[in-house]
């Protein structure tokens, strides 16, 4: 329980130095809030995704999204847009999948569109010498701290930036 860090209605951010910062989920409030003070250079395929597991966006750094929503299965068909899940890592999209189009279709888009934003956010992340991943929901340290390591190792970064800052905020 000690490990999580819980919402801070006043806090003095340290000052960070970024040359690119990225949205890494859980939900739409990261990227919307890069978006909204503009941070947000590039989209990532994880900007408006729900996942519960900084384990699952490295394994999609690792292997490039190549799998990212091509099995898929529909959670909610009355909503527009639908709730679709990725089957592979538990990932739920409620944006880019509507009504009226074939889901199959739909999902090879969808992972068409993450790998190119992938490809050009893996070339941002190896041009920068200090990326900032922001996420919001409920934080770990431990796994953020593996997640940061395990990153920097497969950019071949020495991860040695400023440290793990760690900060949640209320919206």
């Amino acid at each position: 329980m000690q490990d999580k860090i819980y919402n801070f209605h006043y806090f003095d951010f340290p000052k960070i130095r970024a040359d690119f910062i990225l949205s890494v989920g859980s939900m739409c409030r990261a990227a919307h809030h890069l978006r909204k003070n503009h941070l947000r250079e590039l989209a990532s395929p994880l900007d408006w995704m729900i996942n519960d597991s900084l384990r699952v966006v490295f394994e999609l750094f690792q292997s490039d999204f190549r799998d990212f929503f091509l099995s898929c299965t529909l959670v909610d068909g009355q909503t527009k847009p639908m709730k679709v899940k990725d089957n592979l890592n538990d990932m739920l999209s409620v944006h880019y999948f509507f009504a009226g189009e074939n889901l199959e279709s739909q999902a090879k888009r969808i992972n068409a569109q993450a790998r190119k934003r992938w490809t050009l956010i893996k070339d941002k992340i190896l041009s920068s010498k200090n990326v900032v991943f922001v996420r919001s929901g409920d934080f770990d340290l431990k796994e953020a701290s593996e997640f940061l390591q395990k990153t920097a190792k497969l950019f071949n970064k020495n991860g040695g930036g400023g440290g793990l800052h760690s900060h949640q905020c209320q919206s």
